[in-house]
């Protein structure tokens, strides 16, 4: 059932059962209303259970992985190819469970947590998101995953938001000290020192780009044509990784604990890894979405 989270600025629309995801964020305007998220199409709304709208957390590991496996302290555990174009698995568990609204929610803040587990039935920890709207901060959604199986897993969480962009001359700012250039097959193979930090990008120059920037800002400025307003997005998360899509109608800024598949490849253990997570142990990421006017 879809739960509802309002206040005068801003409406959010929360879907705990099909893959904890949230459906919408509109924000309010002059008797208006505007879809900062990318709402979900008529058509084509998914690709296999990952979905092109809106916004989902991405946990227990972001992006591709590739074999699909994880390292845990009883040895590599595989997870379900949800992505058969390429052979690998992408964007997490979590976006492919059934969720939990919990007790005590109301119209501003709600919580909601999930079992985490293969499609084998082997059971990983708990995914666990709160969400709140506030007219002053706007929209803060918090991610996390717990660790209740193993001695040790190695684990990342991410966001994985759709801002929509109905119109092309959209702009994405912010600032990183590196980026990770990748393969034809978008794996990671190089960390380059970035001799302008300043970024801005989108698709009149980038179209297609899928890339994730290393030790970036936290926060980020995106201009979106159809919305009379400045968007901020802010996390403490290390990382922001990028695409640009005209056909969808979308640029998705994520920010994530790790780089695409880091759970095989230690050259960015360092920069770039993934968390040891040690049993009862939890890793999170925030991220706060706000709209500031223009004038």
């Amino acid at each position: 059932m879809m739960h509802r989270l309002e206040c005068k600025r801003y409406s959010v629309g929360v879907q705990p059962a099909a893959g904890g995801r949230v459906e919408w964020l509109l924000w309010r305007h002059e008797g208006r209303e505007f879809d900062i998220l990318r709402p979900r199409p008529e058509a084509n709304a998914n690709q296999g259970q990952i979905p092109l709208y809106g916004n989902f957390a991405m946990l227990p590991y972001c992006n591709r992985l590739l074999p699909a496996a994880l390292s845990t302290s009883a040895g590599t555990l595989e997870v379900a190819v949800n992505w058969p174009s390429e052979g690998c698995a992408i964007h997490g568990l979590g976006c492919e469970a059934e969720w939990m609204l919990h007790k005590g929610a109301t119209e501003q803040s709600c919580s909601w947590s999930c079992r985490v587990a293969t499609d084998a039935g082997v059971y990983l920890g708990t995914g666990i998101q709160e969400i709140s709207v506030s007219d002053e901060t706007g929209v803060s959604h918090r991610a996390c995953f717990r660790n209740e199986a193993f001695d040790w897993i190695l684990a990342g969480v991410g966001f994985h938001p759709w801002f929509f962009m109905p119109e092309p001359d959209a702009l994405l700012q912010f600032r990183a000290r590196g980026r990770f250039i990748a393969d034809e097959a978008l794996y990671p193979q190089q960390f380059e020192e970035l001799d302008e930090p300043n970024q801005e990008l989108g698709p009149a120059s980038y179209e297609g780009l899928d890339q994730c920037f290393g030790d970036w800002s936290g926060c980020a400025t995106l201009r979106l044509p159809h919305v009379p307003a400045r968007i901020s997005i802010v996390s403490g998360a290390p990382h922001l990784h990028v695409y640009v899509s005209r056909s969808l109608q979308a640029i998705c800024a994520e920010p994530q604990t790790h780089v695409t598949n880091a759970t095989h490849d230690h050259r960015w253990e360092e920069i770039a890894g993934m968390t040891r997570l040690s049993r009862g142990e939890c890793i999170s990421v925030e991220l706060r979405i706000a709209a500031h006017p223009s004038g």
